[in-house]
């Protein structure tokens, strides 16, 4: 009986440290502040990936660049089409953008669920973004995602800088090989944020009030 206990304990926690084992971020790439991590579930054939970063910017800023799904060809990489499809309320609106893969693959396009909701206390602000179906045509010309997620956590800091998390998971559909997805899967999300970053520093949002959102002081 006694060996029985210890036989089950022992499973648990090797099942546990396997766990851990398979869900742990690896460090893929550092640039410019942008720390950009990867990890692969077991089962899974795409890498998931996380940014850690910060920039000096208003809340307001960084939710009206978000929100201006049109501008989102000028700093989302390699995309040349971005435009709101349905604006369903002040915290969710739905979207389409195309991404300019090179030849000979096909490019891809997706219509996506956007959302967010801020804390009143601390004035953080969640984001999530999910690939939806049935809300665009599909066209001969790009293979449509649709088993997309990505997440937002941006924390302002009473300095003035905002700490940003991002999170996101994709299969880009199609015949791409995993390996070749997998290598490339650090460059598209590191060059979007550099840009962000470049967008929000010429002041083009500094002006705007997001409804609903709140800054730290």
């Amino acid at each position: 009986m006694f060996n029985r206990i210890i036989i089950s304990i022992f499973i648990l926690i090797l099942s546990y440290t396997i766990g851990i084992s398979q869900d742990k971020w690896e460090l893929a790439k550092e640039e410019n502040n942008i720390k950009v991590y990867t990890r692969k579930i077991e089962g899974e054939k795409f890498k998931e990936i996380k940014i850690n970063t910060k920039v000096k910017s208003s809340l307001n800023a960084i939710m009206a660049a978000f929100d201006d799904t049109d501008g989102h060809k000028e700093w989302v990489y390699k995309s040349p089409e971005s435009y709101t499809v349905e604006k369903i309320d002040d915290t969710t609106l739905i979207y389409y953008i195309k991404s300019d893969l090179p030849f000979p693959a096909h490019d891809r396009d997706l219509v996506i669920k956007y959302s967010w909701s801020q804390d009143p206390d601390t004035k953080i602000i969640h984001t999530q973004s999910k690939g939806v179906i049935g809300k665009v045509e599909e066209y001969d010309s790009s293979i449509r995602v649709t088993d997309f997620v990505s997440t937002y956590k941006l924390e302002p800091r009473n300095d003035g800088w905002v700490d940003i998390e991002y999170y996101a998971k994709m299969d880009p559909a199609g015949k791409l090989p995993a390996w070749l997805v997998n290598m490339a899967v650090t460059t598209g999300p590191t060059k979007t944020m550099q840009k962000l970053f470049q967008l929000l520093e010429s002041g083009r949002y500094d002006n705007i009030n997001v409804e609903g959102i709140s800054e730290l002081h």
